[in-house]
């Protein structure tokens, strides 16, 4: 879903803003952290979206408990607008 901005300074910063996010994911089954930040989720729309920072704060959460973090960062675009067992969600 595209957004229409009249200023093309807000549209740049848009852009740069979500060029930095990132998901999280478990690599053994391609499940992503559900956006409540606990338990998971194959569908990319109810997935957690946030910062490196942001992550960095909910792995040393997750090891100061002693749990178990099998999750990698992904980049904001590198999966697409899907749900990861099925076909594509219409927007």
């Amino acid at each position: 879903m595209s957004l229409m901005f009249a200023d093309i300074k807000k549209q740049a910063f848009a852009t740069m803003q979500t060029r930095r996010k990132i998901r999280l994911r478990i690599t053994a089954t391609g499940e992503l952290l559900h956006m409540s930040g606990s338990g998971t989720t194959s569908d990319v729309h109810y997935s957690w979206l946030g910062t490196h920072a942001q992550a960095d704060t909910l792995e040393s959460r997750a090891r100061a408990k002693e749990e178990p973090w099998p999750f990698s960062r992904i980049t904001h675009g590198t999966l697409s607008e899907t749900t990861l067992d099925s076909d594509p969600v219409p927007l």
